[in-house]
């Protein structure tokens, strides 16, 4: 095996090879280096090693994009790396059988989060935050790209928009950790969620007429919907999941099979609550109590979030700054000023702490059931006394 002092020069002098054969000529400087020649004139650097007994080619770049100092420094740094033991082939493949990120995905949708109830929807719509990082392989996500996403989405989006990205990659990522898809630890392990400013919104005792007044403008389908929010304080998703199989008419409750803090949880219903859904139940025809009809037609069979409708209450009613969620906010608030405390509001809410879980759990549903009534009373009865001074 001949070897020749690679300079421009001799690259420049090199005869072609006939049509459908190349030539390779070695490096006398660095240690298997070599470059193929084509037909066409192309030239391609090459370190050539064997390896655990086989002969492996390692691509280095061509020329004259990549110089002849340059492939030689890469071909020490392959060269070093396989006399420390490693094949710098073998790592590529390793990474090149790791998913992308989206790919990733797909599989945990399919595998987690819809056999698990995970509400996929919500999912796959937090998802579309992590857009710029989609088809990154997930071995080759690093802190750094996390942490610059974030700042993106903070200051283009909104800081709470960053920490839902944060959120769902993390919980992506630790899934793909658990299947032992990669190794090592979460890219977003350690890295400072933004603080969020607390939301103090709910429907003030002088909003309650307009807005019911024009909750009665939209379909039975969106008034009924929009009251249960209100008359059991449960989460906008969990609504719209609601199914026939969950509901205790003998009992009065909806059993919440999989809530957002991970335990099932049963709500306790209000006579205005539990009456309307006997109507809904007279003439249900689907396993969702809020499925979707005419223009809310969904893949999920079930309401989606009715943002046109929602935005349409609030004009007529002429009140603004009112989210959904704020209707969840909104029982709690009457609850506590019609005197329930804050265990009762806490448990009719669902919500989880370290501090108060032992408390929650010896709650029974009758206080709770009492104290929405009396908030939920409290609210209708302030509705029709701004009727009456309205004649």
């Amino acid at each position: 095996m001949d070897k020749h002092n690679f300079t421009k020069g001799f690259f420049r002098g090199l005869p072609l090879p006939s049509k459908g054969k190349r030539e390779t000529y070695y490096d006398n400087k660095a240690r298997g280096l070599c470059a193929i020649v084509q037909p066409t004139g192309l030239k391609t650097f090459y370190v050539l090693r064997k390896v655990s007994g086989k002969t492996e080619r390692f691509l280095l770049g061509r020329f004259p994009e990549t110089s002849i100092e340059q492939a030689r420094k890469r071909a020490g740094e392959i060269n070093s790396r396989i006399d420390g033991g490693v094949n710098p082939n073998e790592v590529k493949r390793a990474k090149s059988s790791v998913p992308t990120l989206m790919s990733f995905f797909e599989r945990y949708m399919k595998e987690h989060s819809i056999p698990h109830n995970r509400r996929p929807l919500n999912t796959a719509t937090q998802f579309k935050l992590l857009k710029k990082l989609e088809q990154k392989r997930l071995g080759d996500i690093t802190p750094e790209d996390i942490r610059g996403h974030m700042t993106y989405l903070a200051k283009h989006v909104s800081p709470v928009t960053a920490n839902k990205a944060h959120a769902i990659f993390r919980a992506v990522y630790n899934k793909a950790l658990d299947w032992r898809v990669v190794e090592g630890k979460n890219p977003a392990q350690g890295i400072k969620r933004y603080r969020e400013k607390s939301r103090e919104r709910f429907l003030l005792p002088s909003e309650m007429a307009p807005f019911f007044e024009s909750l009665e403008q939209e379909s039975q389908l969106i008034q009924d919907f929009i009251r249960i929010l209100m008359y059991t304080g449960a989460r906008r998703r969990e609504v719209q999941s609601m199914e026939w199989k969950h509901i205790n008419f003998e009992m009065r409750y909806w059993g919440l099979p999989d809530a957002k803090n991970g335990e099932a949880r049963n709500i306790p219903l209000i006579v205005e609550a539990a009456e309307l859904l006997l109507r809904r139940k007279s003439s249900a025809g689907s396993k969702w109590v809020f499925p979707s009809e005419g223009g809310l037609i969904s893949a999920s069979g079930h309401i989606e979030e009715p943002k046109k409708a929602w935005k349409r209450v609030l004009r007529r009613a002429d009140i603004d700054d009112l989210r959904i969620h704020d209707l969840r906010r909104t029982l709690g608030s009457w609850m506590t000023s019609t005197g329930a405390n804050l265990q009762v509001v806490g448990k009719a809410l669902g919500h989880k702490s370290l501090a108060s879980t032992e408390i929650y759990a010896r709650l029974q549903l009758d206080p709770v059931r009492e104290a929405a009534q009396t908030a939920v009373s409290s609210m209708l009865m302030s509705t029709e006394s701004r009727g009456s001074k309205d004649a």
